[in-house]
């Protein structure tokens, strides 16, 4: 891959922009004390690791086919064309492995939307068919007496990997993130031993609010403190070699 990271003086100047943006590509933009999507932490972390113009030429280096990208629910699912060339960069690196549902698995969560889905029709009175439009902003359907709907009560699964970019990261989500970008290890597709390893390396600490709620949806807050500490491992971590 040709030279894409910019050279480590200049992290600390990239990392700046996001925490006084609320991250470049966060949806919670000029808000404090909300969530961070797992998109929008994704990016985050991809861009300090100098991935932004891979990202970028991925959006148009491949056919679009849905069977050739990693993840079901990009290419043709609700993110931007950019937000999927990172979801692709990041899955290519070993950076996010998404979530594979068996065909039980996926049976089960169709199910369960399905009678949801009867239960929205019946609050309101529809009996057939009803045409619905998106709204790519809000990331929901919009019924034609002008309610939102939910994207996940017309989301049909299968057996497949998603990355599910609009849902809200964990902290642990958040935290495996980073540490895959600093050490290329396969064992770190599990959470927990990702968690253990930035615990080991000082990227988080058990004095941290977080600490004892790996699962708890990432806070604006602390993401920005895990940005910031892990602008100090970006110029030694192997997924930023790999992108030079």
């Amino acid at each position: 891959m040709k030279e894409l990271f910019r050279k480590v003086k200049w992290t600390p100047v990239l990392l700046a922009m996001l925490l006084l943006s609320s991250t470049v590509y966060s949806d919670t933009l000029g808000t404090e004390n909300v969530s961070v999507s797992r998109i929008s932490c994704l990016m985050d972390v991809m861009q300090l690791l100098g991935y932004e113009e891979a990202a970028q030429a991925q959006v148009t280096t491949f056919y679009y086919t849905f069977d050739f990208f990693p993840m079901k629910d990009i290419r043709h699912g609700s993110l931007t064309r950019l937000e999927d060339g990172y979801v692709e960069v990041a899955s290519f690196n070993g950076i996010a492995y998404g979530r594979y549902y068996t065909k039980e698995e996926a049976q089960e969560l169709n199910e369960k939307t399905q009678k949801a889905w009867q239960q929205y029709c019946k609050e309101r009175g529809y009996t057939g068919v009803i045409q619905v439009t998106y709204n790519p902003e809000k990331h929901c359907f919009i019924d034609p007496q002008g309610n939102e709907i939910p994207e996940d009560l017309m989301w049909q699964y299968n057996d497949k990997l998603y990355f599910r970019g609009h849902e809200t990261a964990t902290v642990s989500e958040c935290v495996a993130f980073m540490v895959r970008g600093i050490k290329a290890d396969e064992t770190f597709i599990d959470l927990s031993l990702a968690w253990k390893y930035a615990e080991q390396i000082g990227l988080i600490m058990k004095t941290d609010s977080f600490y004892q709620k790996p699962d708890a949806d990432l806070a604006k807050e602390d993401f920005d403190t895990l940005l910031n500490r892990y602008s100090k491992f970006v110029s030694t971590s192997e997924a930023s070699k790999k992108s030079k």
